[in-house]
């Protein structure tokens, strides 16, 4: 019931244009809301799923269980239920948010007329694609700190740790200093921003402290490594990229089963 529930209170937060008005810092906090969400389910669908099991696991393991395909059986059964609360999230969101592809943008030479999407899967496809993956980042978080935790409580006690920084280094919200920016790359939550702003077509976020202009956004510089660029492959790769983050610790959590066999 996460994804319905969570997927109310964004109701009553968005406005109906949020994904419409391009210029508007509306739809940006309503994408990265979503994209937290996403994170976020995917932890706390996973971040117990080893621990509450582990005497079973012991058992298996000197019957001959192999850790790879554990932890793939883990990650297959949780991504489709990742794959379910991404869709109830976005289809109740769609009650009140407008997700039509087409919006009008205006520049230079004038209001232009854009359809987003990525090819044959449309604007809503990518969104979905992209909350998705997001929640699948966010059950590999949630394996790697179910296998270094020795009991359940202790995993759930580290969950705000993980998420905490998924808040604040995601370059959505607030900017970082240039030289702190890269820490970003270590977050999901960051990718699947990008993935969805490009999707949007959003431009990107400025810092409004520091324009050298005042009263001119123009003139106020875009937060360091952000890119909303929107062209297809664009998209593409950042979503290689959340698939590689799961790749990456599903592979520090069978190195650390690993360790913990060993020490046994």
């Amino acid at each position: 019931m996460q994804a319905p529930i969570i997927g109310a209170i964004l109701v009553l937060v968005a406005r109906p244009t949020a994904l419409q008005e391009l210029q508007s810092a509306h739809g940006r906090l309503v994408l990265f809301l979503v994209a937290l969400v996403a994170v976020w389910f995917g932890i706390l669908s996973s971040a117990r799923e080893l621990t509450k099991e582990r005497d079973i696991y012991r058992r298996e393991r000197l019957a001959n269980l192999r850790i790879g395909p554990y932890l793939l059986s883990k990650l297959l059964v949780l991504a489709g239920v990742c794959l379910v609360q991404s869709v109830v999230l976005l289809a109740v969101l769609a009650i009140e948010v407008d997700f039509s592809a087409a919006v009008t943008t205006f520049t230079a030479t004038g209001p232009v007329k854009v359809v987003r999407g990525v090819g044959a899967l449309g604007f809503f496809g990518a969104l979905l694609t992209t909350t998705f993956l997001s929640a699948l980042s966010g059950v590999g978080i949630g394996l790697l700190l179910s296998s270094a935790s020795k009991t359940s409580d202790r995993a759930m006690s580290l969950v705000p740790l993980v998420l905490v920084p998924q808040l604040l280094l995601a370059l959505a919200l607030v900017p970082l200093p240039a030289g702190m920016a890269p820490l970003s790359y270590l977050t999901s939550a960051r990718w699947a921003m990008e993935a969805l702003g490009a999707i949007a077509q959003l431009p990107p976020p400025r810092d409004f402290s520091a324009c050298t202009i005042p009263g001119n956004p123009l003139s106020c510089p875009v937060y360091p490594t952000v890119d909303y660029g929107p062209a297809s492959s664009h998209v593409w790769m950042v979503w290689a990229i959340l698939l590689a983050y799961v790749v990456a610790c599903l592979s520090l959590a069978a190195w650390v089963l690993v360790r913990r066999d060993r020490e046994r």
